[in-house]
């Protein structure tokens, strides 16, 4: 800008100032709405004043009117014009599009491999079910056609030219390389002439799927339908598959409308001519978490790592906590990781050799296979003489995978492995060790759905935020004394501090009749809350207490 000021005298003055202003935009696509600034303006100003008598003397004829000082007059104006000019970037110069619908949709990212989890198998009521075992319960034949499938995104050490973790032997494969099922995928590719926001990467996260018909998929402990090689036989009738949950279940109100995807071409293997093809479905709707079916929710932060196994129950598929999970997270007790991070069966794989099923399983397998099959299998870490449930986690790095010269493909062949996939690097046996989840696997069936605050939160909301006293009520009935005690510490970090006890209506069928795992009566609850009070816990650990 410029300012420029001229004074002709010491009454009369005169100025001009101009000024620009432009902005430049980020792309050379600008949405309407959002275009860039570049205007100019001008303008002009004058001020005068200066004083003379004869106005004075002329009021002074007004009766009763005696002035004496000088009449004053000042005068000030100023002008102003802007000028807008037409945007300086842009691929047509001064216009911005309407046409822009990049970001008129809202899309629920599908490409994350830690949002899905090995699925149950597809269930159909109809007589031509392609599965007809997934009407069957606590049946091993349930999983009989489950082949293995893996899901992962290929980690850029692999493709990075400049990357020094990956193995020499990969890094300079060029045929691995540029194996197109390895290989980075650009922008470019799926989005010809696409014009990149600031900041974003040229580089496209894929969602990768490899599936496996002829290998046996976990806890799949069919004995019968396999070659002298232990594969699978009939692959065109085998599965494999993944499930998610949808946060936002009501397509219809959401406008969700359709499933956008780009496939690379399946059939570009030349080392696996396979032509013949295969089926894809995806299932919307209300999908059985139960991984293995039985009709109880196996989680693994259910496995007391204390050797304490009164709440345990035996399925044919391992061993299941029979007490309610309010949480899904790891015993900070040390030690605990590794006896609980062991898969959806409650078995860790030592014990899966003394487990009745999977003894019967490799009993029949050897009966069944040649002597050459079975030495084989001895020598193979992930067989099912090493590992009977077939679920043990490795991670796609290792000085094993390195020493045998696995492929890029072959090492994640066991990365969606639930035992081992959640251990700390010291409980590790390989130094490379990286676990793929934090949290416990989970296999929930008929999980409930609160729609609407707890009691904690509603007292809570009720004295904290409306200063009325609240008086939650405790009850007895459909909860452990170790869920009463969570309630008690929240309200008690909460500051309500009255509380209603009552033994309660039952809401089904009663946890347990042990007085050392529910309070049977109002008494026992009274007893236990008392107990809070003094700072001690339901297990008897003492703690600094405030008076609840």
């Amino acid at each position: 800008g410029l300012d420029l000021q001229y004074k002709f005298n010491k009454n009369f003055n005169i100025g001009a100032t101009i000024m620009h202003f432009s902005e430049k935009a980020l792309t050379e696509k600008v949405n309407i709405g959002d275009e860039v600034i570049n205007n100019s303006i001008f303008g002009v100003n004058l001020a005068y004043n200066t004083q003379f008598m004869w106005l004075t003397n002329l009021l002074n004829k007004i009766p009763t009117v005696n002035a004496t000082a000088p009449s004053t007059i000042n005068v000030t104006a100023e002008f102003a014009q802007l000028v807008p000019h037409k945007q300086k970037a842009g691929s047509s110069k001064g216009s911005s599009y309407v046409d822009d619908f990049e970001s008129s949709q809202i899309g629920v990212d599908l490409r994350s491999p830690y949002s899905w989890f090995l699925a149950s198998t597809p269930y159909d009521n109809g007589k031509d079910a392609l599965f007809p075992e997934a009407a069957l319960s606590n049946d091993i034949n349930y999983g009989k056609n489950r082949a293995l499938i893996n899901w992962y995104y290929i980690d850029r050490m692999f493709t990075d030219k400049n990357s020094s973790l990956a193995p020499g032997y990969l890094k300079n494969d060029l045929k691995q390389q540029s194996n197109p099922y390895v290989r980075e995928v650009t922008s470019e590719e799926i989005f010809p002439g696409r014009e990149l926001t600031y900041g974003e990467s040229n580089i496209i996260q894929t969602l990768n799927l490899s599936f496996y018909p002829t290998e046996r998929g976990p806890y799949n402990l069919d004995t019968d339908n396999i070659d002298d090689e232990g594969r699978l036989l009939n692959p065109e009738k085998r599965w494999g598959g993944i499930m998610r949950k949808m946060d936002n279940t009501n397509f219809e109100q959401s406008n969700i409308e359709y499933v956008q995807f780009w496939m690379m071409n399946p059939f570009m293997d030349a080392d696996n001519p396979n032509y013949d093809g295969g089926d894809l479905y995806f299932n919307f709707g209300e999908i059985s978490e139960d991984i293995l079916k039985d009709g109880l929710k196996s989680y693994e932060n259910g496995i007391p790592y204390d050797g304490d196994d009164r709440f345990m129950e035996s399925t044919v598929w391992g061993r299941v906590s029979s007490q309610n999970s309010l949480t899904y997270s790891f015993d900070n007790t040390t030690g605990s990781r590794a006896v609980q991070d062991v898969g959806l069966d409650g078995l860790r794989n030592d014990d899966e050799f003394k487990f009745d099923t999977y003894r019967d399983y490799l009993d029949k397998l050897r009966a069944k296979l040649p002597a050459a099959t079975i030495e084989k299998m001895q020598n193979d870490i992930f067989s099912p003489l090493n590992d009977p449930a077939g679920d043990n986690y490795h991670f796609f790095r290792g000085y094993d995978y390195d020493d045998l010269r696995l492929s890029i493909l072959e090492r994640y062949k066991r990365y969606n492995g639930v035992e081992g996939n959640s251990l700390s690097p010291d409980e590790a046996s390989d130094p490379l060790y990286q676990s793929s989840r934090s949290v416990p696997d989970v296999s929930i069936v008929k999980q409930k759905v609160r729609k609407r605050p707890g009691s904690v939160a509603i007292a809570s909301a009720i004295q904290n935020k409306y200063g009325i006293t609240a008086v939650p009520h405790i009850i007895c009935k459909g909860f452990t004394r170790a869920e009463t005690e969570y309630a008690l510490i929240d309200l008690n970090f909460l500051g309500v501090h009255d509380l209603l006890l009552l033994q309660g209506d039952p809401k089904g069928p009663d946890k347990s009749t042990d007085p050392a795992v529910v309070n049977l009566h109002a008494t026992d609850l009274q007893r236990q809350v008392n107990d809070f009070n003094r700072g001690i816990y339901a297990d008897g650990e003492a703690f600094e207490a405030n008076e609840t």
